[in-house]
């Protein structure tokens, strides 16, 4: 599936949204017509007879199509959560000094949804080996580790302090990396709460990069195809991604790679990988190239 089925897919998810909406319209407004024609006491039989059927084909015509929406498999469904916090700005940043050191940081801005709350329950991914604990900053009395689960390191964040429904709260996270180089060139944000905005920093040698990193906006850690992709230019290894009200439930990506090479799209990736099995298949395994 390339990210151009994807987008129709979206597109017809879309337009089935919205003839829902206009059937839903309709069947209101011929309900509505039907009543008042019901009341009409000098109407005759004939004329009321054109709003009941309008209405019995328009009602079941919009029962055909939630029954329809719910089965359907392009459709996402979510059950509802109460959400604990609403984030107003989570942003990372990704520096590589002078001295080949990096420094990586989270911050999170987020708003209580509830009384009594002191902490935040968060996760991260280190590719490059170790498994380094990440320590409090700004705003983070003490950080604890709950639970490796697959590839996801838990662990709760503690304010030092009592937020109450409307509060809000900044707090900010650090790891010691320092073998980034065995790491896979990527930094990444998900929206797992309702978010306002999401803020990447990155700097990166400029010896030893591309001209420009690729900006990804996948469903998880494991898609294949980005929904988008935009290619950003670096300003002397410098990138700011600034995303704009992100969609729930979404993982927005930036991505580069190492030895100054431009960074390559998925599908462009995919066609080197058919084109190096379709020249070189008896040489042994297909070779396909690290994304």
């Amino acid at each position: 599936m390339s990210q151009i089925d994807l987008k129709q897919i979206v597109a017809v998810a879309l337009a089935a949204e919205i003839a829902k909406k206009i059937v839903t319209a309709a069947f209101l407004a011929c309900g509505a017509v039907s009543t008042w024609f019901a009341g009409a006491g000098s109407a005759s039989v004939s004329t009321l007879g054109w709003p009941i059927v309008a209405t019995v084909v328009f009602g079941a015509a919009l029962a055909f199509l939630v029954i329809a929406q719910r089965q359907s498999i392009y459709r996402c469904r979510y059950p509802a959560i109460a959400f604990q916090t609403e984030i107003l700005e989570k942003s990372c940043s990704y520096v590589i000094n002078e001295h080949g050191e990096l420094l990586y940081s989270k911050r999170i801005k987020l708003k209580a949804l509830r009384d009594q709350m002191d902490e935040y329950i968060d996760r991260y991914f280190w590719s490059g080996g170790g498994v380094p604990k990440p320590e409090p900053g700004e705003g983070a009395q003490e950080i604890t580790e709950v639970a490796r689960v697959g590839v996801w390191e838990y662990y709760r964040i503690f304010f030092g302090r009592v937020l109450h429904r409307g509060d809000v709260h900044e707090i900010e996270i650090t790891w010691p990396l320092t073998n980034w180089r065995d790491s896979s060139p990527f930094v990444a944000l998900s929206t797992r709460e309702p978010t306002h905005k999401l803020v990447f920093d990155v700097k990166l040698p400029a010896d030893e990069v591309g001209g420009s990193v690729l900006a990804e906006e996948i469903a998880g850690i494991d898609s294949i195809y980005p929904f988008n992709t935009e290619e950003i230019e670096l300003d002397h290894g410098r990138c700011r991604w600034v995303v704009d009200r992100p969609s729930l439930y979404t993982q927005y990506r930036l991505r580069w790679t190492w030895k100054g090479a431009q960074a390559k799209t998925i599908p462009v990736l995919v066609e080197e990988a058919k084109a190096v099995e379709g020249t070189d298949r008896e040489a042994g395994p297909t070779r396909v190239p690290h994304l």
